[in-house]
């Protein structure tokens, strides 16, 4: 009788060692899914920033170039030596310029990359067979 409890014992160890250790797969798989997906929200995230980002600075530039054709089609004449020399540097007077053609040529620059990478997108998830995005007038991206 002795070794008959002994066996089933035994046999009950060794079933619980079995559910243990096909739990610890069954979480692992589990957390490497969570991170993968995970993973995928992060780059989402990135990607819906930088487009925020490029609009910020697409509406800045539509507004200083506005602001400049102003400037420039203004019928403003100046009258004396102070008001002329103010009419000069008034056009250089953007405050996100930081040195000659500074931000407006690094964000012309950005613009143009993140409309490259755009393409590259495109047509990256047209070779996959993916539909593409649906266009939205306000720049947000739509949820899952």
């Amino acid at each position: 009788m002795h070794a008959q409890v002994q066996d089933v014992g035994e046999d009950l160890e060794q079933n619980k060692a079995e559910q243990t250790l096909q739990k610890q797969h069954e979480v692992t798989e589990l957390w490497t899914q969570l991170t993968a997906k995970a993973n995928s929200r992060k780059e989402k995230l990135f990607d819906s920033y930088d487009l925020q980002r490029f609009l910020k600075d697409h509406r800045d530039l539509l507004a200083w170039i506005n602001s400049m054709l102003g400037l420039v089609s203004s019928e403003e004449l100046a009258n004396y030596v102070t008001g002329a020399e103010g009419l000069i540097e008034r056009p250089q007077k953007n405050p996100r310029d930081t040195a000659p053609g500074g931000l407006i040529v690094e964000t012309l620059n950005n613009l143009l990359a993140f409309g490259n990478t755009i393409e590259m997108l495109k047509k990256q998830a047209r070779s996959c067979g993916q539909q593409e995005p649906e266009e939205h007038g306000d720049g947000e991206l739509g949820e899952e």
